[in-house]
């Protein structure tokens, strides 16, 4: 993965973490926007895994994010 590539999913991975129904072009190919899926941690009811994906080439990548308490 090339450093522009690197930057666009950062900051997919910025704008996802703070509002996961935004619509971000997939990093890589620019066709679809990026698939949400939220996984949560058991152990950890305050973390979660968010995996963006394209449905177009395939790409992935994932944030951990932790929650702030209530």
């Amino acid at each position: 993965m090339n450093t522009e590539t690197t930057k666009r999913w950062i900051k997919a991975g910025k704008i996802l973490a703070q509002d996961s129904n935004a619509q971000v072009l997939c990093p890589v190919c620019h066709v679809e926007t990026l698939k949400i899926i939220d996984v949560k941690n058991e152990k950890k009811p305050l973390e979660l895994e968010r995996h963006m994906i394209c449905g177009a080439c395939g790409a992935r990548n994932s944030i951990r994010i932790v929650r702030p308490p209530t």
